[in-house]
């Protein structure tokens, strides 16, 4: 997989996937510990849950922001939206 020039390494892809994945999981977390308010409590922590397992199943692999989030993870240099 390629990215801004760079080969992206399956390592780098898989801490990619924990990363997005994590971040769901933080989302349901601070649900159900109520530091956030949402209108459907349960929905949302579903919805959370749902993200973080198609995180780590690749499914999201292909977006911008997963490829992007994958380069700055390997090289340390973010690439910008709009050049």
């Amino acid at each position: 997989m390629q990215f801004a020039g760079v080969t992206i390494t399956p390592e780098t892809v898989q801490l990619t996937r924990e990363h997005f994945a994590a971040l769901h999981n933080a989302c349901a977390s601070e649900c159900q510990s109520g530091g956030i308010t949402v209108n459907d409590p349960a929905l949302y922590i579903d919805r959370c849950n749902r993200n973080a397992a198609h995180a780590l199943s690749g499914r999201f692999d292909t977006s911008f922001t997963f490829m992007q989030r994958a380069h700055y993870l390997q090289t340390g240099d973010c690439v910008a939206l709009l050049p």
